[in-house]
């Protein structure tokens, strides 16, 4: 963040706004294998569990992979990529499945199950899952954890629906990959705040 960019408030506003400008996703060859300790990894899912939701549907779900349950996961992506892929099949995008779960330490299938009471709009419903993940992807790097987000095109196919043991109107959104960094974050940049706004006051 800028020196000499205002900040109204405290110290503590500086430091969250400064928090969200250094956020970054981490590719997972960059993630350490090293275990994420549980109660670093609850207190991110908390952090996640505390996300805006509309009635308080609260449609985030989260499956994690660790352990052996990576490699089962590898499995049901590879054996689904295989089958949709087509003519852009690649041996090195195959690869790339087993190797990038056989390395990190975990990854949790982001997903939603909408709320059947409340008569919400999904869109609305998606989009808390949304900030859910945003809200993980904070807590992670407030800890000095790594994360990637992935969301390969085959997310609703049917085998991979059964694997995630999805049923009615729930969604897969992706896969969030977490790790400790190899070494520094990356960088990263944004074109100015100023061509994404109108100002409407009459």
């Amino acid at each position: 963040m800028p020196d000499d960019l205002h900040v109204p408030g405290d110290e503590r506003a500086r430091l969250i706004l400064t928090h969200l400008r250094e956020r970054r996703s981490l590719p997972a060859n960059r993630m350490k294998p090293d275990p994420i300790p549980e109660d670093q990894l609850l207190a991110i899912l908390e952090a996640a569990n505390w996300a805006p939701t509309h009635k308080f549907t609260e449609p985030w779900r989260f499956r994690i992979y660790r352990e052996d349950g990576r490699a089962a996961l590898a499995k049901v992506l590879a054996e689904t990529y295989t089958a949709t892929a087509g003519d852009a099949f690649t041996p090195k995008k195959l690869e790339k499945i087993h190797a990038r779960l056989a390395h990190v330490p975990l990854a949790i299938a982001l997903i939603m199950e909408p709320s059947e009471k409340c008569g919400l709009p999904e869109y609305e419903e998606i989009l808390a899952v949304g900030c859910a993940a945003q809200n993980l992807h904070l807590a992670a790097h407030a800890l000095g954890i790594g994360l990637i987000w992935s969301s390969p095109r085959y997310l609703d196919h049917p085998k991979l629906r059964t694997f995630l043991q999805l049923e009615g109107r729930m969604k897969c959104f992706g896969f969030l990959y977490m790790g400790y960094p190899v070494d520094c974050w990356p960088k990263s940049k944004r074109g100015p705040v100023e061509e994404k706004i109108v100002f409407v006051e009459s």
